[in-house]
């Protein structure tokens, strides 16, 4: 009976884990040198602009948005990014992270 009790305690008090738009709600904001550092690092390249957001639970970790031309077709479109500070690493590009998982863009599409 005890283990049960805990067991409804817990699920009720921990919840569904929060999703990316939740922890990465904040505003856009101009990339610290950190993000840009480690963005160069990682040779990320061919980006106009760059914003990023903190990461609301995880210090060191950004979700960052650049504008450029992934497809070739002359027309910039917005790039996902995310950047762990600390350890050097950067996953993407992300060609839908921006729309489905940070948000939306730091402006207006640039098309």
């Amino acid at each position: 009976m005890r283990a049960c009790v805990g067991l409804v305690i817990c699920l009720s008090a921990c919840g569904p884990a929060p999703t990316m738009q939740e922890m990465y709600s904040g505003a856009w904001a101009a990339p610290t040198p950190d993000v840009m550092r480690t963005l160069a690092t990682n040779g990320v390249r061919g980006c106009g602009e760059f914003y990023q957001k903190a990461n609301s639970r995880y210090q060191g970790e950004f979700a960052v948005a650049c504008n450029r031309m992934p497809d070739g077709s002359g027309r910039p479109a917005w790039v996902g990014y995310l950047v762990w500070t600390g350890s050097g690493q950067v996953q993407g590009p992300d060609l839908t992270a921006v729309w489905m998982h940070f948000g939306g863009p730091p402006r207006p599409d640039p098309r």
